[in-house]
């Protein structure tokens, strides 16, 4: 099993069996969880999904997914499609317990690197990106980036000045300026 894969089994595995939406007690800390981020998701110039409920945990970043691809609209979208569906099926095996080897996602390894894929906020702005791209249980995650001094501390800060408060708006805004577009490596 390729070492990316192996790291992010376990951030897998708690979003395939949902313990992430059983958060732990916060009551008398003060702290009250951020309301979770809207963004579509795209590989090179064209849209893949809506992604709903958008939130980090422990520098993973989780979210819901509405596909806007659809098969037989050409090859990259028929290639998006196959993995995506590879990836449902895969973690479905998981959690009935039947036979699987992460060594079958090398064929996707184009597809897969989080270098192809951008998530952007209505704001303009990107969700920072790292490792693989992962779906199943109709939910994504991926990776945030190495960061000091630490990843998940940039992941929470990212969310914070991001999500939208009463208003509607961002907690923080970032002068206006969207981010620039991450160059991305796949066709388009």
């Amino acid at each position: 099993m390729a070492p990316s894969l192996r790291d992010l089994k376990f951030a897998w595995d708690y979003f395939v069996r949902g313990k992430h939406r059983g958060h732990q007690s916060t009551e008398g800390t003060g702290w009250v969880e951020p309301p979770s981020l809207l963004a579509e998701l795209w590989f090179g110039g064209l849209l893949v999904a809506d992604l709903h409920q958008l939130f980090p945990h422990q520098g993973t970043w989780f979210a819901e997914y509405v596909l806007k691809i659809a098969a037989n609209r050409g090859p990259q979208e028929d290639q998006l499609l196959a993995y995506i569906s590879f990836c449902e099926e895969f973690y479905r095996k998981i959690g009935e317990g039947r036979d699987h080897d992460f060594d079958e996602f090398e064929r996707f390894t184009p597809v897969q690197n989080c270098e192809s894929w951008v998530a952007k906020l209505p704001s303009g702005r990107f969700v920072p990106m790292e490792g693989n791209m992962w779906f199943a249980d109709g939910g994504t995650t991926w990776q945030h980036p190495e960061t000091k001094p630490s990843t998940e501390a940039a992941a929470y800060e990212f969310w914070l000045e991001n999500a939208p408060n009463k208003s509607g708006q961002a907690e923080q805004d970032s002068g206006g300026q969207p981010a620039t577009r991450p160059e991305s490596k796949c066709p388009s």
